[in-house]
């Protein structure tokens, strides 16, 4: 067979993958378009996955000022440095932000909220089950309404040296749903 017509049976070929693919792309993008981004304050109410949801209040504090504030609870850092040492207290935040949620339908549940992760810029981390479980009495008040402290643990090791001398200064948001609707609660630390 010619050169000539190997040449045109595949460049004819690279046209049709190409046109596949872009058909193929175009239809996926129209099924699923890119997600809506509503970012919430502090004091505003938002609805998602069966929760109304709203932040009252956030902090980000030392150990030392978190065993102040909860004598009770007990820390457990337990992260261990390239050294093998135990990460000290003084290179660990915690992050606090409380939470008014109230069951809107059927097979919504709070334990939905353990999915429920905090970021700064490129910098994300899940919640702290541990400190959640003590911190949380999962019982509804009189109106149906939970009264939730979401906890995240901020680690120096997450950050490069000079991001974390700014740790205490960053915004901080909790990030409740990705898709349809990206639902962020934006902290006030």
């Amino acid at each position: 067979m010619r050169s000539w017509v190997k040449g045109l049976i595949a460049g004819g070929t690279a046209i049709l993958l190409l046109a596949a693919f872009g058909f193929g792309y175009d239809r996926v993008n129209r099924a699923y378009p890119a997600p809506v981004r509503a970012a919430h304050t502090l004091g505003e109410t938002f609805e998602t996955n069966g929760l109304e949801i709203t932040g009252t209040d956030s902090r980000l504090m030392s150990i030392a000022q978190f065993r102040e504030q909860y004598p009770d609870i007990i820390v457990d850092i337990g992260y261990q440095q390239e050294d093998g040492s135990i990460l000290p207290e003084e290179n660990v935040r915690i992050l606090l932000a409380s939470v008014r949620v109230k069951i809107l339908s059927e097979g919504a549940n709070i334990p939905f909220l353990y999915s429920a992760g905090v970021q700064s810029g490129t910098w994300r981390n899940g919640m702290s089950f541990d400190l959640f479980a003590q911190l949380n009495d999962l019982e509804p008040d009189a109106d149906g309404y939970y009264h939730l402290i979401l906890p995240y643990q901020i680690l120096s090791l997450q950050f490069l040296e000079k991001d974390w001398e700014t740790v205490e200064s960053r915004s901080y948001e909790i990030v409740f749903s990705l898709y349809p609707t990206r639902h962020i609660l934006q902290l006030e630390t």
